[in-house]
């Protein structure tokens, strides 16, 4: 059941991928959702951009809510147990030292590295 939750999460992540424009200033880059790794969220995280900003917290948000709506939907066990707490600012430093901590991984897909970092700092109870 476990990697039945995980694999519904990370689908609905790549048929969320709608493709779209980021613009930064003069630079318009088009990206898919699906598509965005590692090295593009960190680069979103850091950034001075609000829009950028925005979409890093969003999209760390957004697959803590995928995934967590998945493990209840389907009724298996949790893969983080991010306390209540926890504020998004804190979910976006946490996925973010572990971007810097394993930057051999980062040009594998943004989701799953959110969730290996929600997973590490937040391990499931019990």
């Amino acid at each position: 059941m476990k990697q039945i939750a995980f694999t519904v999460a990370l689908l609905f992540l790549v048929m969320w991928g709608n493709t779209g424009v980021v613009a930064t200033g003069e630079e318009q880059t088009k990206i898919s959702i699906s598509d965005l790794t590692g090295n593009d969220l960190l680069r979103f995280c850091n950034s001075h951009e609000a829009f950028e900003t925005n979409m890093c917290t969003g999209y760390i948000e957004g697959v803590r809510d995928g995934l967590m709506f998945a493990t209840v939907s389907l009724k298996s066990k949790p893969f983080f147990s991010v306390p209540d707490k926890v504020n998004s600012d804190q979910l976006r430093d946490v996925v973010v030292k572990y971007l810097r901590d394993n930057p051999e991984t980062r040009h594998k897909p943004a989701g799953m590295l959110t969730i290996f970092a929600l997973k590490e700092a937040f391990p499931p109870e019990g």
